[in-house]
């Protein structure tokens, strides 16, 4: 990887992170271009590369790797953009970002040496934040032979580690993401709107409630899963349980079904952990049982 040069399309927060991430190990991208000038602008001053809009630069024609960081519903249509307009040439190799796109799917019938997805497994809000965490990041890389070879390169110079996927995984992989990074946004508006119902509101409520999710992760690494796993449902406290169900069933019924349904997926890490009496955990089963479509819940 350190031979070869990379050229990045985009400047949103994957492209500015990325380049940046390049250029502060050594390896600086050779160009960055971006449909509007002063996003490029932006982006590569931010990244400390060189930066172009408009018309095609020759780094660009002379990259061994075009990376594209842009939209996902935009890479395909602009690699047939560079082909149709002689860009592109059978020594390169075309990586994109799109976590829940196939390599393949986005280049097809393209004549390149290599394709291949560089998909960095993190929510990047910050690009600043992420360079200065890049070498903790996992990156999902797929491809061809060329285009994982490209792509493993790249992990390999930031520093980074990377998990190795088949194209008929991807999207699979691109839904656990989702669950692990988005949804996690999701249930703690989730708590907020819970707790909000209760009277309780405040920026302090969702700074504490950030606290203990961090708190959780941080057991999660340390213990692993079911390890991890605390409160009432792996105590067998089916009381407590009973008196969440209670308090939520004032509140909208999506909020019930989601407790409910991750409360039996906490109800089987507690069975794998062992430490509650099996009589207590079926009480709990029973708890969280949707009812008959009419009844009321349990309260």
């Amino acid at each position: 990887m350190s031979s070869l040069s990379v050229f990045v399309l985009g400047a949103g927060p994957v492209a500015m992170a990325l380049a940046g991430a390049l250029t502060k190990v050594g390896h600086p991208p050779t160009g960055l271009w971006a449909r509007r000038g002063e996003a490029a602008k932006r982006a590569g001053e931010f990244a400390g590369v060189p930066y172009v809009s408009g018309d095609w630069p020759d780094a660009l024609r002379e990259a061994e790797v075009i990376l594209f960081a842009v939209r996902d519903d935009a890479i395909g249509a602009l690699a047939k953009r560079l082909n149709n307009d002689g860009v592109l040439s059978s020594s390169q190799v075309l990586l994109h970002c799109a976590g829940s796109r196939s390599a393949e799917s986005e280049f097809a019938r393209l004549d390149v040496r290599g394709k291949g997805l560089l998909h960095p497994l993190r929510a990047i809000v910050s690009p600043a934040e992420t360079i200065a965490s890049i070498a903790s990041t996992t990156f999902g890389v797929e491809g061809d032979e060329a285009g994982r070879r490209a792509a493993e390169g790249v992990v390999e110079v930031l520093g980074a580690t990377f998990m190795a996927l088949q194209s008929e995984q991807v999207a699979a992989y691109h839904a656990a993401a989702a669950i692990a990074s988005n949804y996690l946004v999701g249930l703690l508006d989730l708590a907020e709107d819970v707790l909000s119902q209760a009277g309780i509101k405040g920026e302090a409520a969702q700074e504490a409630f950030v606290n203990l999710a961090q708190g959780a992760l941080d057991n999660v690494r340390r213990s692993g899963i079911p390890g991890a796993l605390t409160g009432p449902i792996r105590r067998g406290d089916s009381a407590t349980v009973k008196a969440h169900m209670a308090a939520l069933a004032i509140g909208p019924t999506e909020n019930l079904d989601l407790y409910r349904a991750l409360g039996q997926r906490s109800l089987a890490l507690s069975r794998e952990c062992g430490d509650a009496e099996e009589a207590k955990l079926q009480e709990i089963s029973e708890l969280l049982r949707e009812p008959p479509s009419g009844d009321p819940p349990k309260s």
